[in-house]
């Protein structure tokens, strides 16, 4: 597996709150830590992509965006 952090963030170390967007071979990731929803594969090299995720914490839904356009969604267990 190859896999590209595009961005991390965490306020703790323990599991579950380790925010990621990554590329594992070529396909976009958005989660925590082993609880992730996977989006579309991106193929175009030298092509831009705007990425994003988001997560409601009050229902928990995590969402994935691929140039703003919903690339999958996931309802996480609480």
């Amino acid at each position: 597996l190859s896999d590209f952090i595009i961005y991390g963030q965490t306020n703790a170390p323990a599991v579950g709150q380790y925010m990621v967007i990554l590329l594992r071979d070529g396909k976009i990731y958005g989660g925590f830590y082993d609880n992730d929803v996977s989006g579309a594969t991106l193929s175009q090299r030298n092509q831009w992509y705007h990425m994003a995720f988001t997560y409601n914490v009050s229902t928990g839904t995590q969402t994935l965006y691929v140039n703003r356009i919903i690339g999958n969604g996931k309802l996480t267990e609480k």
